[in-house]
């Protein structure tokens, strides 16, 4: 495979060699990354036991099928509705072409030898996701977990710049949330004004503890990767704030305030 690198916020490559965590996690990276690049490896059953080749075929059918048919019917849009055959944006990611399915698709396209596919996906996000141009309020837990987490997996998997370079740029996007006393992020941000805030269903417009408890790994990592303490910083913060809240009974609650730091609900 020659000389691995990963890439840093200067988006020079710096070798993986080394006994930092990052460097073994890239190492790991790396070697899941041969299984795929070289295919004399197979998946024989002597090699990963009692691997069913059929099911595994069929699974990479399946795929296929469900990617064909998105991008005949919805191709940019973010997700595609099977039965009127039309794509659908709005809802939790604004209102845009942002192509939400593809983004969260590439490293499976790319795990699976998609290739077109896998090209096809590379090409929109490299040339038409532009997540400044979406209207409406944009979730910061589902923006995280699906574009910049689905970016920084593709990043992972191949090394391109481009798929860093964009989670990035969303990430960035989604600070404003973090503008709290707190720390604690507010649910929704609104790209044109900049103004975040929280769904009124949620005990009043409170913060939802699976919604900010589950950036960490993706903030972390991108910090990792770009060597800006930015993202890792928000998080730090976020559970500074948490070890400093009484637990009755070592319980968290669902909601939490987050410009007074006190849980919204009973337990």
């Amino acid at each position: 495979m020659g000389v691995s690198f990963v890439v840093m916020n200067d988006f020079e490559p710096k070798a993986i060699n080394g006994d930092s965590s990052s460097a073994k996690l890239s190492r790991d990276i790396v070697a899941r990354k041969a299984f795929v690049d070289h295919d004399e490896i197979g998946f024989n059953s002597s090699f990963y036991g009692n691997a069913d080749i059929s099911k595994r075929d069929h699974v990479k059918d399946m795929m296929k099928f469900a990617w064909d048919g998105y991008k005949k019917y919805a191709w940019g849009a973010n997700e595609l509705r099977p039965i009127s055959k039309m794509g659908h944006s709005a809802s939790v990611f604004g209102s845009g072409r942002t192509g939400a399915s593809i983004v969260d698709a590439i490293d499976t396209l790319y795990i699976m030898g998609l290739n077109n596919e896998y090209n096809d996906a590379k090409n929109f996000i490299e040339t038409e996701l532009d997540m400044k141009s979406i209207r409406g309020d944009l979730s910061v837990f589902e923006t995280n977990i699906r574009f910049v987490g689905g970016l920084l997996s593709i990043h992972a998997l191949t090394g391109e710049i481009v798929f860093l370079q964009k989670a990035q740029e969303i990430a960035d996007l989604l600070l404003p949330a973090f503008d709290t006393p707190t720390g604690i992020p507010l649910a929704l941000v609104n790209i044109k004004t900049g103004k975040a805030n929280n769904w009124a269903w949620a005990s009043g417009g409170c913060s939802i503890l699976s919604e900010f408890g589950s950036l960490e790994l993706e903030f972390n990592y991108l910090s990792n990767l770009t060597h800006n303490s930015t993202y890792s910083n928000k998080i730090a913060k976020i559970r500074e704030t948490i070890s400093q809240i009484p637990k009755p009974d070592g319980l968290y609650s669902n909601y939490l305030n987050p410009r007074t730091g006190k849980w919204c609900s009973s337990m």
